[in-house]
């Protein structure tokens, strides 16, 4: 795996740094001197067919649609969309990046679910959080930091840890701005020659986006209001 890995790092990045790039390939030769050891076994398409002893002159890496994983690709985009959600509250609420806290993702299905419960590990570790409650009855602590996710909501138990005063200022402040996207893209929307004469695919992306705006603003509002 590292070799291919190497392999193919070292065609994309021969543009950018040939001279580096090239002192590379050549060290990398001498410990792979075969196609077949760099490309994982897998004999086919022009990259796999030869190794040129120089970069400048091998050929450029192809796409293997077969090595594509739709769903470990979801698996991690909900990883990091949770990691980045976990931080942001840690930075908004000026909590330490080591300080241990719990968290709930409630999400909207069990499909969803299944995808956060796969990284779980790796969130664990990368947010430092203890093991998380995922899924549809994932309770709500109160209070709470909320971020919202494709498909789910993450709260962060801030009991303890927060000045409630500054944790409603942060929530106005993000209500004020989705509700400023939502009027933005109702505006959109309601521009007939827009929805007449815009590509299909590029109205139902607005419709779509105007949605997920709304449920944000909706989830924003509740948590605010929970706050008191």
């Amino acid at each position: 795996m590292l070799l291919h890995v190497l392999d193919r790092s070292l065609r994309l990045l021969h543009p950018f740094c040939p001279f580096l790039s090239e002192a590379l390939w050549a060290e990398l030769a001498k410990a792979a001197p075969s196609a077949a050891a760099r490309s994982l076994g897998h004999a086919s398409g022009p990259s796999f067919a030869e190794t040129p002893e120089l970069l400048a002159r091998a050929p450029w890496p192809a796409g293997d649609a077969a090595r594509r994983d739709p769903e470990l690709e979801a698996q991690f985009a909900s990883l990091f969309e949770a990691v980045r959600a976990v931080r942001n509250i840690r930075q908004k609420n000026g909590i330490g990046p080591k300080e241990p806290l719990r968290v709930s993702i409630r999400t909207k299905d069990d499909a969803t679910a299944r995808r956060f419960e796969a990284q779980r590990h790796v969130l664990e570790r990368m947010a430092q959080i203890a093991p998380p409650a995922i899924g549809p009855a994932a309770e709500k602590p109160k209070p709470a930091g909320t971020e919202v996710l494709e498909g789910a909501e993450l709260y962060v138990a801030l009991a303890g840890l927060i000045d409630p005063e500054k944790e409603r200022a942060r929530l106005a402040k993000e209500i004020e701005r989705t509700r400023k996207a939502v009027a933005q893209g109702r505006g959109k929307l309601a521009n007939e020659k827009f929805v007449k004469n815009a590509p299909p695919e590029t109205v139902d992306a607005e419709r779509a986006r105007l949605a997920e705006y709304e449920a944000k603003a909706a989830s924003l509002e509740a948590a605010l209001k929970e706050l008191g």
